[in-house]
C-alpha cells in the first residue's frame, strides 16, 4: 500500500538514500554533502528526500541506527561466550559493514555507536579479566576496559584503512588478546 512506512517501494528508496550517502561520504565529510547530491547521485526528487529524512546527518543516524540494529544480537554476550568469541563476532560485524564502519570512525562520530558495541562486553572482560588476572580493584579493571576499548577502535580503524590488511581472525586475535589478561 503506498504511503505504509514499511512498503517495498519506501525501504527501496531509504535504501537507495543511505547507498548514495555512503557513496558521497567516501568523498567528502557530511557537513559538505548536501540533499541535492544524495538525490542526484540516488535518482531520486528532493521532495521523496524530505519525506523521509530532514538533512543529511538525519540520514547518516539512520545509517549508524541500521549498522547498531543489525549488530546489537550479534554482540550480545552468552552464557558460554568467552572474549575470543566476542571479538570474532565484533570483527565479523564491522567487516560487513565495512564503507559505513570506516566512514564513521573516519569521522569521530563513533561515541555512541561505540558505547554500545562495547557495553555487550563490559561485563563479560570484568569477569576474564578478574579470573585470570586476579585483579580485583574495580578502577584498576575500568582503566584496562577503557585501555581495551581504545586500543580495539585503533586497531579496527587501521585494519579498515586497508593498509596491511591482516585476516579477520589475526584482528580478533590481536583485539581480544590474551596477553592483557595475565597477571599485572
Amino acid at each position: 500500500m503506498v504511503g505504509i512506512k514499511n512498503n517495498r517501494r519506501t525501504q527501496y528508496t531509504i535504501q537507495t538514500l543511505k547507498r548514495a550517502l555512503l557513496t558521497l561520504l567516501q568523498q567528502e565529510p557530511l557537513a559538505k554533502v548536501t540533499v541535492t547530491q544524495i538525490c542526484q547521485e540516488a535518482d531520486i526528487n528532493r521532495g521523496t528526500f524530505y519525506l523521509h529524512f530532514d538533512n543529511p546527518d538525519n540520514l547518516f543516524e539512520a545509517i549508524e541506527n541500521d549498522i547498531f540494529d543489525q549488530i546489537s544480537p550479534l554482540l550480545k554476550v552468552q552464557p558460554k561466550d568467552d572474549l575470543q568469541d566476542w571479538g570474532r563476532r565484533l570483527v565479523l560485524v564491522v567487516e560487513d559493514n565495512a564503507v559505513a564502519m570506516r566512514i564513521m570512525l573516519s569521522m569521530k562520530r563513533t561515541d555512541k555507536i561505540i558505547d554500545q558495541i562495547f557495553a555487550q562486553a563490559h561485563e563479560l572482560f570484568m569477569h576474564e579479566f578478574t579470573a585470570q588476572g586476579h585483579i580485583n580493584d574495580h578502577r584498576l579493571l575500568e582503566y584496562y576496559f577503557t585501555f581495551f576499548v581504545s586500543g580495539s577502535v585503533g586497531a579496527l580503524e587501521k585494519w579498515l584503512s586497508g593498509e596491511d590488511k591482516i585476516s579477520s581472525d589475526e584482528l580478533a586475535k590481536i583485539i581480544v588478546n590474551p596477553e592483557l589478561l595475565k597477571k599485572v
